[in-house]
């Protein structure tokens, strides 16, 4: 098969990786493994045949059947992994070739690519990005933004299709793959607190996510909007904004901290090394994960001592044991044998 589905099995975590190739098809065949491999779906659904599920089913393949442009089929099966609602099961496209931008040759073939060549072009009236720049109302998601690492800046602007309802203009680019007028990414509403993200990498490959909506305003990852703070993902962020440590009385100490991401985890380990001899001169601590978007949970491992100091019984890991799991369980162990030999 064209998709290859890999269960890392800390988590048991699915990534699906799909090749461009028959919409419909991939729908089948993650489907079909869903309901034969997935746990969650066993317990949760319990059955392809539960009405619920069924009407689901029903309504994305009528959705999923006429789509022409393969762009947008990554957008109906993260729909369908996300009915599962187990927050662990994700599905992404291929991230495609480096493109080496010092290259004179690499550039022209790029240039001369269909991921290039097939990529939107819109040219906004003139009047409308000037009335954006003026309009100080972040309730909509209207507006200029800018990526955190200050490579684009776009204007995102009302673009009312079958698919999107907002799409995302280059108004400048610091890498030579983007021109200007070229569609970086795209949103569809889902409901009143989320929009669907479409969104093309800087070698023009695509990839689909999530945008919520909080207090009205739209929180994008990685992006900003003009004249509002930063909306990011944390994952790729550290220090204090995301945890601290402050002693508050001569009895009491207080650690906050805002995100057990997986990506943390050496940081916040190097963090509790530094805290810990302080911690233990108090008799009481107080520890603030409000906002915590949680993780993994080697990422509050080191803080367990504090909190338990008699034996307990952790989380009880199943296993859902079908030959496809038992096959990618197998072909896990062999990466690990081969990143750690002996």
């Amino acid at each position: 098969m064209r998709c290859l589905l890999t269960i890392l099995c800390l988590f048991l975590l699915s990534r699906v990786f799909c090749q461009p190739c028959s919409c419909i098809k991939d729908y089948h065949f993650i489907k079909k493994h869903i309901e034969t491999n997935h746990g969650g779906f066993n317990k949760k659904i319990k059955s392809p045949e539960e009405p619920a599920y069924k009407a689901f089913i029903q309504q994305l393949e009528s959705e999923i059947s006429p789509l022409k442009d393969p762009k947008y089929c990554l957008l109906y099966l993260k729909k369908y992994i996300r009915y599962l609602q187990d927050h662990h099961s994700n599905i992404t496209g291929p991230s495609g070739n480096i493109v080496a931008e010092n290259d004179s040759a690499a550039l022209a073939a790029f240039f001369n690519s269909p991921a290039f060549l097939q990529t939107e072009t819109l040219s906004p009236d003139s009047n409308y990005l000037a009335q954006l720049r003026k309009n100080d109302s972040f309730q909509s998601p209207e507006g200029i933004y800018y990526s955190t690492d200050s490579t684009y800046m776009v204007a995102l602007i009302k673009s009312k299709t079958s698919y999107r309802d907002y799409a995302a203009v280059i108004l400048q680019s610091k890498t030579r793959l983007w021109k200007p007028g070229q569609v970086k990414f795209e949103l569809k509403q889902v409901n009143d607190s989320l929009f669907d993200v479409l969104i093309a990498l800087r070698n023009h490959s695509w990839n689909a996510e999530t945008a919520l909506i909080k207090n009205g305003i739209l929180q994008l990852n990685n992006w900003k909007k003009e004249g509002l703070q930063v909306a990011v993902n944390p994952s790729i962020f550290s220090g204090p904004s995301l945890f601290s440590f402050k002693i508050l009385d001569d009895k009491t100490t207080l650690i906050t901290i805002r995100s057990f991401d997986a990506g943390l985890t050496n940081k916040l380990d190097s963090f509790y090394q530094r805290i810990l001899p302080e911690i233990k001169k108090f008799p009481h601590l107080i520890i603030d994960i409000r906002d915590n978007g949680g993780g993994s949970d080697a990422s509050y491992k080191k803080l367990m001592p504090l909190i338990y100091t008699n034996p307990f019984d952790d989380d009880v890991m199943e296993y859902f044991a079908t030959p496809d799991n038992i096959a990618a369980y197998k072909q896990y162990d062999s990466l690990l044998l081969l990143r750690n030999p002996g």
